[in-house]
């Protein structure tokens, strides 16, 4: 479940794949709140504005059209998703690079406050996968990775001019970044099948955290060994899982105070999902003969072997 400010409201969001060369989705969100006054329905349905509020809080983008109720409690919602000739190109791009990387050892950049703490003049001449707001700490640590993953609908929302003026190859969602597709970059969809994919990447489950995201492209590429940094899996905060929040002045989860600060929306993380997600990927690379190595620093995940950094990338 998916909860949210209001403590009386709750929601799952469930989307389902289009069929090839359909531009819609429909997903059904289902909401559980107490008795709405005046309601014929004994408040199963919220009202109408309150629906469109908290499902563009769950899927993270415009609600193109609104049908219910259907059922008690349900309503059903069509999102507008990327045309079938976007994704076939998605899967061109996705098919031209894979294996690209077979052998080789890719370095995964968390973005926990433990980066202060990480020997990152290892990384200048490493592969390197950066996530979401990574590329606040590029210029210190003198660093361009080889890849940068973005997955979180309020991180596109709000820093989409700077993520486009990166200088490096992005994984990013179709739905958002598909007008143009730019010819350097990598798409995906988010898949409501909660399992590592290793046969198409443009149709992924998040795992709710762009981490998972960032393994299964890795393991597309054909790295061997994937090394963690930065991957703290500790926040302050107590919100609920996916609880959409408003930043204070100064960010304490993350490597830089100025992360998510300010009044910028963020969501609460749902550490137990991403836990999940995580025991998948190394089971998948385990089967394959490969391996994830966890080298953050005093990190709190303990799904991965743990490892040095320095003697991992210097061997």
């Amino acid at each position: 479940m998916v909860a949210f400010p209001t403590s009386d409201v709750f929601a799952l969001s469930l989307p389902v794949v289009p069929h090839v060369g359909s531009s819609w989705a429909y997903h059904q969100v289902f909401y559980y709140a107490h008795p709405v006054e005046g309601s014929k329905r004994d408040g199963a349905v919220m009202e109408k504005s309150r629906i469109r509020h908290h499902a563009r809080t769950v899927l993270g983008s415009r609600i193109v059209r609104y049908i219910g109720p259907l059922t008690r409690g349900a309503v059903s919602i069509v999102k507008r998703q990327p045309s079938g000739l976007r994704l076939s190109e998605a899967r061109r791009r996705a098919d031209a690079v894979q294996g690209i990387h077979a052998g080789e050892t890719v370095v995964i950049v968390g973005n926990g406050p433990s980066l202060s703490q990480t020997p990152m003049q290892f990384l200048t001449n490493a592969s390197v996968i950066t996530l979401n707001r990574g590329y606040l700490g590029f210029s210190e640590w003198g660093l361009t990775p080889t890849y940068h993953v973005v997955v979180n609908p309020w991180v596109i929302r709000q820093f989409r001019s700077e993520l486009l003026a990166l200088d490096t190859r992005l994984v990013i969602p179709l739905e958002p970044f598909a007008s143009p597709m730019l010819p350097e970059n990598l798409y995906f969809t988010e898949s409501p099948i909660a399992r590592f994919q290793t046969k198409n990447p443009v149709r992924l489950w998040s795992g709710s955290t762009v981490t998972f995201v960032a393994m299964q492209w890795a393991y597309w590429l054909g790295f061997t060994r994937v090394v963690l940094v930065g991957i703290d899996h500790r926040f302050r905060t107590s919100a609920h899982p996916n609880e959409l929040l408003t930043a204070a002045e100064f960010d304490h989860d993350h490597f830089t105070p100025h992360y998510f600060s300010s009044g910028v929306r963020w969501q609460a993380p749902d550490l137990e999902t991403s836990e999940i997600a995580y025991k998948q990927a190394l089971k998948t690379y385990h089967r394959a003969g490969r391996e994830i190595l966890d080298c953050t620093v005093n990190g709190a995940l303990n799904i991965f072997p743990k490892a040095s950094l320095q003697e991992v990338l210097t061997r």
